[in-house]
């Protein structure tokens, strides 16, 4: 996830002078002690913090809502908790375009009826990613994310990140 903030961050609503750190976690487990970690120390005032992750086999809103009690009541207008649907990988297949011009082979394949309805709704998206673009997650990152069009973007749970981002900043 990292690797897409960083090459789609020029048109992210993320001020340029941001200063933006990441903790990652191996998964939901090792996710709660570096929230309510990171969350209990002192920050600077003005910082923010969104906490993202894939979706999986869980149910997003039990999921989101487990994470929501991990964070102090006190910080809660500093977090976004975005639960990404499925993976960060639906995402990509929400721009066709982009996809169709760097990819020519899912050019051929857009058509297929798993790719007309809601990319947020494919199953195991970078499993799918990998077979048209022989690309691992992180190269995949590297090459989609500077040129994917996010305003345009089919994808609902990026459209629910971009305004949680929004809304974020704005506070």
């Amino acid at each position: 996830m990292r690797n897409f903030i960083e090459g789609a961050r020029s048109r992210l609503p993320i001020p340029e002078d941001t200063e933006i750190s990441y903790r990652v976690a191996a998964g939901i487990q090792n996710l709660r002690p570096l929230v309510e970690v990171n969350l209990r120390k002192s920050w600077p005032p003005g910082t923010r913090f969104v906490v993202l992750c894939d979706k999986d086999k869980a149910d997003c809103h039990h999921q989101k809502s487990d994470i929501l009690d991990w964070i102090p009541l006190h910080r809660r207008d500093e977090v976004l908790v975005q639960i990404v649907c499925y993976e960060l990988e639906s995402w990509y297949f929400g721009d066709h375009e982009t996809l169709s011009f760097k990819f020519p082979r899912f050019a051929r394949e857009r058509r297929r009826a798993r790719f007309r309805g809601s990319p947020d709704e494919l199953q195991q998206p970078s499993v799918q990613m990998r077979a048209f673009t022989g690309l691992g997650k992180t190269a995949l990152a590297e090459s989609l994310a500077p040129e994917l069009n996010l305003e345009g973007n089919t994808s609902h749970s990026l459209q629910v990140f971009l305004s949680g981002l929004q809304r974020l900043l704005a506070s």
